[in-house]
């Protein structure tokens, strides 16, 4: 057939026992060197001739696994940096979400009001009498300064504790990146570590927290900044000059604090996110296809000391990147290292050895370490307080302080101790509350580990993050109990300094001796108030038992990394995927949508690695016959005494997992201090809620 005619195809003669084979004649074509590749079932095979190709179709057999892929040989996605410029003309959404109080309006917005303030108290340097209304003269002299150093405490506060949590963020958005010591390994929040704000060399938030120290005692000096000359009538107000310098202070450094966070938020540019990552889905997927998970491998049973060390140096970058995979190029957002350092990495990392850990043992390291004030000491030091000043407070109204003390020295020294060191005193329960109230919010996530919840009772919890009263309501459609009620109370707590600010008066008699008197209305409150934290306090710390203990605090951005390196969640599910191709399913709402209508179950216990094979990890994965959930330990929660504690080692699997195994081979990587090797965090564990640690627990691998 001549070769400028079009191609024919004919049937080859069917036989009896095979199907007819199709034929086409071409022009000779020289062979190819190109190697056969099979994208599908079925493979065409040519056979070159002089003028003739015969293709056959052969059906090609799928592959019999007659052996578990090797999961010890990890292939580490390749990730290339995409800078700000290519993702802009990518149609990428630039990386500059910042949370509300770290925004241009809301700064600018509080250094006005700290200016307006920091104008008024210079105004009563050089007026330090004043005359008052007589129907405002009390509100005005006893309770406005006390009101305004709330509200200003609380600004502050807020400012600080976001910026420490998007310091990491931001760090590892600049254009060089950062290292792992200077970030995610650093503990910012929610438990933020003044020690670590210093050893990274931080001056800003070095800075916030100094100030926040000072912050401190703002709401002592306001109580005692203004004071009468008159019993009745507040009709002249007297400036306490020792409590408006210090005031003058505090509020300067409060404007130079607002002045420089504005600077470094404009400058820094990026922040590095595409939203606020308040819940552990939103760190996740941040680390959904990271080039560093097999090095956090044994951190999740490993000391925070020893992970710093191994770890502090990597240099991390957070934006956008490409990734190959294979011939596929596609764009992710997250964290990872550049290709150079993998490389480095790579070449001194192998799988470790492991070693056995009892069931037992592994019920004492779930439930190892607690916050500071979840201790049992801290238990006895709050209520003892607050038993005390309530003795106080009853005892003045006994011996008629209403009636007005007569006090034989200064006017100004008795302001010290009946006011400022009073309201100083009572302001120190606003940071045991708010610090409960941070505890019970991060803690929530993992408080039924023992039986596996839903990813909204879990993953998708954002209570971190959320605004007072917004999180109590959040907390009681989702039957949250704990969680409501010390949301509702620590912002509460901060109304108790200002009444008991408010509550003593003290009036110059002109001889260095002063008269004070107290209001029997707010008297009455204030014991209230505190006879209801004798019994609240010890009930609130003993209510949870152990189910709000992990096995070291949840303080950074590691310890998720380190509870889910391998799990299912990370390395092979596609919930936590994000297409930025896509405009619609690039948003937050849609991945997060799609773990809810997966309607998986998630634990905190013994998870299979899917990384390495026959090795468990203790951490949170998907509720499935390779997770095991591990019970808390059987106690008397609401006991005082430490000898009536009881404990028992009965743990369950999850609702698909194994019940009561025996043991778990866990890894056992040199480079790690086992949790169990050392006593529990120092500055946070509670001592007498740590089980003791058994030789049967630390048998060699």
């Amino acid at each position: 057939m001549d070769a400028e005619t079009p191609s024919e195809v004919k049937a080859a003669e069917p036989s009896d026992h095979h199907p007819p084979i199709p034929t086409f004649t071409h022009r000779p074509i020289q062979p190819s060197n190109s190697p056969f590749v099979s994208h599908n079932e079925n493979a065409t095979i040519p056979f070159q001739q002089d003028s003739l190709i015969v293709a056959v179709t052969i059906p090609i057999e799928k592959p019999v696994e007659t052996a578990e892929p090797d999961k010890d040989v990890v292939t580490i996605p390749q990730l290339r940096p995409l800078s700000d410029e290519d993702a802009h003309e990518l149609g990428l959404p630039p990386l500059n979400f910042k949370p509300f109080m770290l925004r241009r309006w809301f700064l600018c917005s509080s250094l006005a009001f700290n200016l307006l303030i920091l104008g008024l108290m210079i105004t009563l340097l050089f007026k330090p009498q004043f005359k008052v209304l007589n129907q405002w003269g009390y509100f005005f002299i006893q309770i406005f300064p006390a009101v305004v150093g709330t509200i200003t405490a609380s600004f502050l506060r807020g400012i600080t504790v976001t910026l420490s949590r998007i310091t990491p963020f931001i760090l590892c958005a600049a254009p060089t990146g950062s290292t792992a010591g200077k970030t995610i390994l650093r503990e910012y929040f929610p438990d933020p570590s003044i020690r670590d704000a210093f050893r990274t060399e931080n001056f800003i938030l070095s800075y916030a927290w100094i100030l926040f120290i000072f912050g401190s005692f703002i709401l002592g000096f306001k109580a005692s900044l203004l004071n009468t000359d008159m019993t009745e009538g507040y009709r002249e107000a007297i400036v306490a000059t020792w409590a408006l310098y210090p005031l003058i202070c505090i509020y300067s450094f409060i404007a130079l604090f607002m002045v420089a966070v504005i600077l470094k938020l404009e400058l820094a540019g990026s922040t590095g996110l595409r939203w606020d990552p308040v819940s552990l889905a939103d760190h996740l997927v941040l680390f959904r296809h990271s080039n560093f998970l097999r090095f956090f491998e044994g951190t999740d049973m490993a000391d925070r000391d020893s992970m710093s060390n191994v770890l502090s140096g990597r240099p991390l970058r957070l934006g956008y990147w490409i990734r190959v995979d294979g011939a596929n190029n596609t764009c992710w957002h997250g964290f990872g290292l550049l290709e150079s350092d993998i490389n480095e990495l790579e070449s001194r990392i192998q799988p470790g050895a492991t070693r056995k850990l009892s069931h037992e043992s592994a019920q004492n390291l779930r439930y190892r370490s607690t916050y500071t004030n979840m201790k049992r000491v801290s238990m006895y030091i709050w209520t003892t307080i607050a038993f005390v000043l309530c003795g106080l407070f009853i005892a003045a109204l006994i011996t008629d302080m209403v009636d007005g003390y007569y006090i034989p020295f200064p006017a100004n020294l008795a302001a010290f101790l009946f006011q400022f060191v009073l309201t100083f005193i009572v302001s120190q329960f606003t940071w045991f509350w708010e610090d409960l109230d941070l505890f019970t919010r991060s803690t929530q996530p993992f408080m039924h580990s023992d039986s596996p919840q839903p990813a909204a009772e879990n993953l998708l919890l954002d209570y971190n993050c959320a605004l007072p009263y917004i999180v109590t309501y959040t907390a009681l459609t989702n039957r949250h109990w704990k969680v409501a009620r010390i949301s509702a109370l620590a912002p509460l707590q901060r109304l108790l300094p200002i009444l008991v600010g408010g509550s003593i008066s003290v009036v110059d008699n002109g001889d260095y001796t002063c008269t004070c008197s107290a209001s029997l209305p707010l008297f009455i409150v204030i014991i209230i108030w505190l006879f209801v934290y004798v019994i609240l306090i010890p009930y609130e710390i003993l209510e949870a038992g152990y189910k709000r203990h992990l096995p070291r605090n949840y303080c950074s951005i590691a310890d998720i990394i380190s509870w889910t390196y391998a799990s299912k969640l990370l390395n092979e599910e596609s919930l936590l995927e994000i297409d930025l191709e896509d405009e619609e399913k690039r948003d937050r709402w849609y991945f997060q949508a799609k773990i809810q209508v997966a309607c998986k179950k998630y634990l905190f216990g013994m998870y299979k690695s899917s990384t390495r094979n026959d090795v468990y990890c203790m951490g949170i994965d998907e509720d499935s016959t390779d997770a095991n959930s591990i019970s808390p330990p059987d106690v008397r929660e609401l006991s005082w005494l430490p000898g009536v504690r009881r404990r028992s080692r009965i743990g369950d699997g999850g609702e698909k997992g194994e019940a009561e195994q025996e043991g778990f081979d866990v890894s056992a990587d040199p480079r790690w201090t086992f949790l169990l090797d050392v006593k529990a965090e120092s500055n946070t564990a509670d001592m007498n809620a740590v089980p003791e640690v058994r030789q049967e627990g630390q048998e060699e691998a």
